[in-house]
C-alpha cells in the first residue's frame, strides 16, 4: 500500500486516463494483480523519468513530484516515523492537496471529483492513527521546501495539470482537516 501512494500521486499528475486504470484496480479489490500492478508501476516510473530528464537539476518542473508530499511529510513526522509508511502518509497528503486545490478555486471541484474518489478508495487500506492537525501544521512550517515563511504547494488545476501555488495560510488547515476527517471515517 505504501508503494501505491506514489502511484496514486501519478494518477493526479498524469490525468484521467491513468486515474481510470487506478480506480478500476482499487474497485476490483485484487491488490496483487501482477499484470495491473506492472502497468501502474511502469506508467508511474515512466512519468517520473520523463519529468526528471526534463529537469535534472531541480529547476522548476520537477517540483510537481512533491504533489501531496508537503502534507505527507508533516503527517509522517507528527506521528513519529514508523507508524504510517511514507506512501501511506502521502495518500492522506494527496487528499489534503486536492482539498486545497478546490479551496483555492471552486471551479476545480468538478474536474477533481473522480480523482478524489480514487484517493478515498486507498484511504480505506491505511492503518488508523489519530493525527493532530495542529501538529501537522507545525511541521509543515519547517518544511525544507518552503520559500522563506511561505509554503509552496503543488496542487491540481485538473488531473494531469499540476500547478505550483503559494496559498493563503487560512486555507491550509481546513483542507488538512477535511482530509483527516475522511481518513478518520475509515476507523
Amino acid at each position: 500500500i505504501a508503494g501505491l501512494g506514489e502511484v496514486v500521486k501519478y494518477a493526479g499528475l498524469i490525468g484521467q486516463s491513468f486515474n481510470n486504470i487506478l480506480s478500476k484496480y482499487i474497485k476490483q479489490g485484487n491488490l496483487y494483480d501482477q499484470a495491473c500492478l506492472s502497468q501502474l508501476i511502469y506508467k508511474s516510473a515512466k512519468q517520473k523519468a520523463d519529468i526528471v530528464s526534463q529537469d535534472e537539476r531541480e529547476g522548476n518542473l520537477r517540483i510537481v513530484l512533491n504533489f501531496g508530499h508537503t502534507f505527507g511529510h508533516a503527517i509522517e513526522k507528527s506521528l513519529g516515523y514508523g507508524k504510517l509508511q511514507h506512501g501511506e502518509a502521502v495518500i492522506i497528503g494527496l487528499l489534503a492537496a486536492v482539498e486545497l486545490s478546490e479551496r483555492t478555486s471552486k471551479a476545480r471541484t468538478a474536474s477533481l471529483s473522480e480523482y478524489k474518489k480514487t484517493i478515498k478508495g486507498f484511504l480505506e487500506l491505511l492503518p488508523q492513527y489519530y493525527i493532530n492537525s495542529s501538529d501537522v501544521i507545525s511541521y509543515m512550517e519547517i518544511d525544507k521546501k518552503r520559500k522563506g515563511k511561505r509554503l509552496i504547494f503543488v496542487l491540481l488545476d485538473k488531473p494531469g495539470m499540476p500547478i505550483k501555488c503559494d496559498v493563503k495560510k487560512n486555507l491550509i488547515k481546513p483542507s488538512l482537516n477535511a482530509a483527516l476527517k475522511e481518513y478518520e471515517k475509515r476507523r
